[in-house]
């Protein structure tokens, strides 16, 4: 009976060390995305229910639109010319995680100048309180450029431009018509 008992306790120990094991391990590869985007927004990069991915355009002149219809970055402003929700599009989670991953980043690179033609897509995160708006460019090929529009910070995805680019192209292209 004894044996038993202590058999369950051990497993249920290495259960919750293995929950914060990984709970360590996330943390740690996150450090970086943290303090650049701040939690509340690696929250909902994370969690929210809500994901939606706009195709924008630098819009000329910005006031002949509707302001529920645009979007600004650095000081322009951009029409949303089209729009997806991601919530249950194929790949999405991974986007995510690739996301909150110090690894997606480079963060050799301090200094960085965007031409305003380069914002192409803005992801756009919400639950019922909160939103998280994140604009992405892609200047030149395995390049990649992220800014939170919350916290205005400039972040350079290139290990993981070519994959971001590819799948924000593909939410946006016309289904193949059925075979015959």
């Amino acid at each position: 009976m004894n044996r038993g008992k202590l058999l369950i306790l051990l497993m249920a120990a290495a259960g919750v060390s293995a929950g914060v094991l990984k709970v360590w391990n996330q943390h740690r590869h996150m450090e970086q995305v943290l303090a650049s985007l701040t939690p509340s927004v690696a929250r909902l990069i994370a969690e929210a229910p809500q994901a939606e991915l706009l195709r924008v355009e630098l819009s000329q002149p910005p006031d002949s639109i509707s302001p529920s219809e645009t979007v600004e970055i650095e000081g322009k402003t951009y029409r949303i010319a089209d729009r997806r929700d991601l919530a249950d599009a194929k790949g999405f989670a991974a986007i995510r995680d690739r996301l909150l991953d110090d690894a997606s980043y480079d963060w050799t690179v301090h200094r960085i100048e965007v031409d305003a033609s380069t914002w192409k897509y803005v992801l756009q995160f919400s639950n019922r309180a909160e939103r998280a708006r994140l604009a992405f460019g892609f200047p030149a090929t395995e390049e990649g450029w992220l800014r939170s529009l919350k916290t205005d910070q400039t972040l350079v995805v290139t290990p993981i431009a070519d994959g971001l680019a590819t799948f924000f192209s593909a939410q946006f292209e016309e289904p193949a018509p059925p075979a015959k």
